[in-house]
């Protein structure tokens, strides 16, 4: 597992653009976050998030990590919705995660290319997809893509080289 890195003066800085959020990070300190560097990982992990508990997220993580070997677009692609909910996600949920990998497949969208492009034209491309609402579409946008983001309405707080 691959730990994002950071340090005072990331803090430094995000304390200063949020009072809130400066108090917050003064009372719970230094984070760790965990680096997904594969992008369609990435975002199919933001889908299972979605309003469920970490502990929740992470048993359905392991669970599609041990039935499928590896999030892909072909691993995902080739399985049935039915298939991917049986980890523990909604229809819902699943059905969004096999609409990704069919638009990776049938080159629809081009994750390779995302992280070239203009953040307005990665959240334009990635709006078609469903399950991916406002807020992961702009975190999803920022480049490099293993960095950690996360966001609290519309606030998001995302780390770039």
């Amino acid at each position: 597992m691959q730990i994002f890195r950071y340090g005072k003066r990331e803090l430094d800085h995000l304390k200063k653009r949020d009072e809130a959020l400066g108090a917050a990070i003064d009372r719970i300190g230094m984070l760790e976050f965990e680096v997904v560097p594969d992008l369609l990982a990435s975002l199919v992990k933001s889908i299972i998030t979605q309003q469920i508990s970490t502990k929740a997220a992470w048993s359905i993580w392991n669970r599609m990590l041990g039935h499928f070997g590896a999030v892909t677009p072909r691993t995902i692609h080739s399985a049935s919705a039915e298939d991917i909910q049986r980890c523990g996600l909604s229809m819902r949920k699943a059905r969004s995660i096999k609409e990704i990998a069919r638009a990776v497949i049938n080159g629809e969208l081009n994750l390779s290319e995302l992280h070239e492009l203009p953040d307005k034209e990665v959240i334009r491309r990635l709006s078609s997809l469903n399950g991916i609402g406002t807020g992961r579409r702009k975190c999803s946008s920022y480049s490099p893509w293993s960095a950690p983001m996360w966001s609290a309405g519309e606030t998001l707080v995302y780390a770039r080289e």
